[in-house]
């Protein structure tokens, strides 16, 4: 599979004991997000804040889900210009307790877990994406993105 910039990287099998716990109480297949930023890095949220990090795809199990159009070049400078500002944001922990037991929490500052940083991070860009609902289904099952 070849990843393209801004791809949506959801993991499955993290053995990190945070995924464990959201795994077991979501039910979910999915149990991180990280955007895709070329070079093989991604740009994810986690309990140590928001940070670049490399990215090796024959280590992981996961799948990747794209945008269902090409991102404009303006559109992809709002989402790095995002990200960019993002980096050592700390971890929402509240974020993280509400999502796990379905609650949805608005949001108001500069703290995320690894799904809201992507999916706020698109909206900042202006793109069109599915009402928030909880979980890495707001991406998995939505129209705005497709498996790739």
């Amino acid at each position: 599979m070849q990843l393209v910039k801004y791809d949506i990287i959801l993991k499955k099998n993290s053995k990190r004991l945070i995924s464990s716990i959201i795994r077991n109480v979501t039910n979910d297949i999915y149990n991180h997000a990280e955007i895709y930023v070329g070079n093989y890095h991604i740009i994810d949220g986690m309990p140590n804040g928001v940070k670049v990090r490399n990215f090796d795809s024959s280590l992981q199990e996961f799948d990747a889900y794209r945008y269902y159009r090409d991102i404009t070049p303006e559109e992809g400078e709002r989402i790095e210009e995002f990200l960019q500002k993002s980096i050592n944001s700390k971890y929402d922990f509240i974020e993280l307790f509400m999502q796990l037991f379905n609650k949805k929490q608005k949001k108001n500052n500069k703290k995320y877990i690894c799904i809201s940083l992507v999916m706020e991070a698109f909206r900042y860009a202006g793109l069109e994406i599915d009402d928030w609902h909880q979980g890495f289904s707001q991406v998995s099952d939505s129209k705005y993105f497709i498996k790739v």
